[in-house]
This record gives C-alpha cells, sequence and structure tokens, in this order.
C-alpha cells in the first residue's frame, strides 16, 4: 500500500483535529494500512473499550496537514 485512501485521511484528520487526547479507537484494514505506511502506531487498550487505540507518528501528522 503506498497511497492513502479517504475513509483512511479522515482518520487522520479526525486524530489529528478532534479526537480526545490525539487517541482513535478503532481496528480494521483502514488502520492496519496507515500503521504499515508508519502514519499511526499502536497506542494501547482499555480494559472496558474492546478495539484497540492508536495515535499519529510524526509522519502521520505532517500527512494530516499535507493533505
Amino acid at each position: 500500500m503506498d497511497r492513502i485512501t479517504g475513509e483512511q485521511l479522515e482518520i487522520l484528520r479526525h486524530t489529528a483535529n478532534a479526537a480526545a487526547g490525539g487517541l482513535f479507537c478503532g481496528e480494521g484494514p483502514d488502520l492496519d494500512g496507515l500503521a504499515e505506511l508508519g502514519l499511526m502506531e499502536l497506542a494501547g487498550r482499555k480494559g472496558f473499550v474492546p478495539d484497540p487505540y492508536w495515535r499519529l507518528t510524526d509522519k502521520g501528522r505532517e500527512a494530516a496537514r499535507f493533505y
């Protein structure tokens, strides 16, 4: 994967601009792809939420501003 989809761009923008604590909660191919590109990284899990949390990497923050 070398390009991001519209859905992935929305995840980047949301995480950069609106997500509480800069963390995005979810899982699936879009997040896996962003992690493969080095744009997001796993930030851990909370016991009361079934999905993992993700945060932007420096490269991800740059991509969110650029696109």
